[in-house]
């Protein structure tokens, strides 16, 4: 990547001027198989032209090039294993570099385990708040359907005490 030197401001140097080679303009349309999500298109691609053009990449293009393959194409298709076994056999790649994008992937599997067990928990939590919700509402429920219940036994009894009440208040009467 080049800078502009015509520019001097900060956004030239936050932004700076991709150089206008053969090599890059192959490297953006990769990236947006990767963002619309063809990852075995990106894969083939890319295993294709690192393959048959390594010597025609600089150091950091090919490097550019791995890091898009590895960690965002192989990585998402859940290929760790290959990815490990294709950083370990690269001959193009610097060791320390090398060693540094497999600790990477590695870290990066951690992470993903990590972010899948929350989801897991946080889908079990919900789930069990829910059937507390229900299983609370349906207690609720029954309770106000055993006390309709008590209520409608109660009126009749209450009828027929009121009727008897009724009969001896007129037989008092009548007795009198």
């Amino acid at each position: 990547m080049v800078i502009d030197p015509q520019r001097n401001d900060q956004r030239s140097r936050t932004y700076p001027r991709v150089e206008n080679s053969r090599k890059n303009y192959a490297y953006h349309p990769l990236n947006l198989l990767v963002y619309l999500k063809s990852y075995n298109e990106s894969k083939v691609i890319i295993i294709e032209a690192l393959k048959r053009n390594k010597n025609e990449f600089e150091r950091d293009q090919y490097e550019q090039l791995v890091k898009l393959l590895v960690f965002h194409v192989m990585f998402r298709m859940n290929e760790i294993q290959e990815s490990i076994e294709f950083l370990q056999n690269d001959q193009n790649l610097v060791d320390w570099k090398r060693e540094g994008f497999i600790k990477a992937l590695y870290e990066m599997v951690q992470i993903r385990e990590i972010e899948e067990r929350n989801q897991r928990e946080q889908l079990l939590k919900k789930e069990k708040e829910q059937k507390d919700k229900q299983k609370k509402e349906e207690e609720e429920k029954l309770k106000q359907l055993q006390l309709q219940q008590q209520q409608q036994q109660q009126q009749p009894q209450q009828n027929i005490n009121n009727a008897t009440t009724n009969n001896n208040t007129k037989l008092k009467v009548l007795s009198l």
